[in-house]
């Protein structure tokens, strides 16, 4: 939290994130690529690290679909 923000800020943060969130999803349509890219990047961003997203197919191979990293250049560069 900076300076400026309080926990009592915490619910309405949330909330904006969410609606965010809902109105990504609802353009993306029926792109699922698409839609599992916005999710696993709005993970990463969330947690402030990478994150990915793994799916079994039908004959149950697992496979990444997508990936992401909050921040590529790493710490310290």
């Amino acid at each position: 939290m900076t300076g400026s923000q309080t926990a009592g800020d915490e619910p309405f943060r949330r909330a904006a994130a969410i609606a965010g969130l809902a109105q990504s999803l609802a353009a993306q349509g029926s792109d699922t690529a698409a839609l599992e890219a916005d999710v696993v990047a709005r993970v990463a961003a969330l947690v402030g690290d990478a994150a990915a997203l793994w799916r079994r197919d039908d004959d149950g191979h697992i496979g990444l679909v997508a990936s992401h990293t909050a921040d590529p250049t790493g710490p310290g560069t």
